[in-house]
């Protein structure tokens, strides 16, 4: 049994959410936190209390990026590592993880990545079991 096209669209989600992790952390936080400060300056309202609400903010989108960097990576190493022959019931969670994380993130493009290697994976373990049965 092949498992390239699992592992190619298990590496495409990976290398998606490597991607946008590295773009929220160090794009969108940083963006983010200039754009704050020069709002709350030029309304007159830039205090301890509104400056700590920006940093925060910042932190908690810095936060999610790192989440996503490590969902990346250890995706890159299910891929790797994805058996021919091994039918595994913990990487069917994992998928099933991913796409959730995905789903709550509204990272759509990630969906459509792991929700492919995972339907992918159980169609094509399925077929396996039932090879298995009839031999």
């Amino acid at each position: 049994m092949n498992r390239k096209a699992e592992k190619l669209f298990l590496r495409l989600g990976a290398s998606w959410n490597i991607l946008a992790a590295i773009l929220t952390i160090f794009g969108y936080s940083f963006w983010f936190k200039e754009k704050g400060v020069d709002t709350l300056t030029q309304e007159g309202k830039l205090n301890y209390a509104t400056s700590s609400m920006v940093d925060n903010i910042v932190r908690v989108a810095a936060i999610f990026g790192l989440f996503m960097l490590a969902i990346g990576v250890v995706n890159l190493y299910v891929a790797k590592f994805l058996e021919k022959e091994l039918v595994d019931k913990k990487i069917v969670i994992w998928m099933i993880v991913c796409v959730t994380i995905s789903f709550l993130s509204f990272d759509v493009i990630a969906i459509l990545f792991y929700l492919v290697a995972t339907i992918l994976y159980c169609a094509r373990t399925r077929a396996y079991k039932k090879t298995l049965a009839h031999s």
